[in-house]
């Protein structure tokens, strides 16, 4: 759906322009924090084949349940993520 957005005809008005550049950087953004979603849910899913879901990379011991609730593809407990 975003890249049909950036693939539609500029309008000819310079203000029109304007608004519609605001928009694609909003896509952009958008499309970045979307791609960068999925290639942690894609890891989290590696962990989980492996065995390793749910255990903090740095330190090895469990990550927090609630922290997991909220964030399921973090790879690091509370305290190594501060």
């Amino acid at each position: 759906m975003i890249d049909a957005d950036f693939a539609q005809e500029r309008d000819d008005d310079f203000e029109e322009l304007a608004v519609e550049s605001e928009n694609d950087e909003v896509l952009s953004a958008l499309q970045k924090e979307a791609v960068l979603e999925l290639e942690q849910i894609t890891k989290a899913l590696h962990l989980l084949d492996c065995g390793k879901y749910g255990k903090c990379l740095d330190c090895g011991k469990p990550i927090e349940p609630d922290r997991l609730r909220v964030l399921p593809y973090t790879t690091l407990c509370k305290r190594c993520a501060t």
